[in-house]
């Protein structure tokens, strides 16, 4: 894994650098940015859709772990590095019509996979700038929250708790 120092504009960078000609104009605007995933309380920090791939007549995003520009992580494991990169680990996002709500899937490669929803259930539901996602596995559930990144205090508090360095594939 590979390493950016925890400052705002070097997350910013990593999702949105200043020197792309990367537009994410097809990307709705809500969605934009830079979410926050601490709440997750896993190894999960930052995501973005700002470089998804978007299938607007489906209205599908699918965000690849992999990929340089999607995600960040809070620490670094061999184990989830070569998960992701040999299993090729994405999400895929359908949306509804209005991009509020989303049923999540894990997709490996160019399979997603399928699983009945009494058993494996993520979805994700826009709030304003905030993301709820609610997390079904094996009957149970647990929801939280992920924010858009809006300014520098969030990753002071980051460095307070001593989460100095954030890791990509």
């Amino acid at each position: 894994m590979q390493s950016i120092k925890n400052t705002y504009q070097n997350v910013i960078n990593f999702f949105i650098p200043s020197n792309s000609d990367h537009s994410s104009a097809n990307i709705p605007e809500h969605l934009q940015g830079v979410w926050s995933l601490d709440n997750v309380k896993n190894m999960s920090m930052f995501m973005s859709f700002n470089n998804a791939e978007h299938n607007e007549k489906k209205r599908r995003m699918i965000v690849r772990l992999y990929e340089k520009g999607n995600w960040l992580f809070n620490e670094k494991n061999v184990a989830n590095t070569y998960f992701n990169k040999w299993f090729k680990y994405s999400y895929q996002f359908d949306f509804n019509e209005d991009y509020t709500y989303a049923d999540i899937h894990v997709r490996l490669g160019s399979l997603p996979l399928y699983f009945p929803k009494s058993v494996f259930d993520w979805s994700v539901k826009m709030e304003g700038d905030k993301m709820v996602r609610k997390t079904k596995m094996f009957g149970s559930t647990h929801n939280y929250e992920a924010f858009k990144l809006e300014g520098e205090e969030y990753i002071d508090e980051l460095n307070e708790k001593g989460i100095h360095d954030l890791y990509y594939i």
